[in-house]
C-alpha cells in the first residue's frame, strides 16, 4: 500500500480516494492510509471478523 500512495501522489498532487473491499480491512493497512495527508479512504469491513466497538478502537 506504501509504495502504491507514494507513486500516485508523485502523478498527481490532488487529493486521493482509496477504495478496498473487505479483504482490506486490516489495521495495518488503515494506519499506512492514515500516515498520508492528501488521501481519504472508504473500506468496507468484514462484519464476521471482529465486532464493531474493537474495530474501530483499533481502527483509530
Amino acid at each position: 500500500m506504501r509504495k502504491v500512495l507514494v507513486y500516485a501522489q508523485k502523478i498527481t498532487r490532488k487529493r486521493l480516494l482509496v477504495r478496498t473491499d473487505s479483504a482490506h480491512d486490516a489495521l495495518e493497512t488503515l494506519v499506512e492510509l492514515r500516515r498520508h495527508l492528501k488521501v481519504s479512504f472508504i473500506i468496507q469491513w468484514n462484519q464476521r471478523k471482529a465486532d464493531v466497538l474493537s474495530w474501530c478502537d483499533r481502527a483509530f
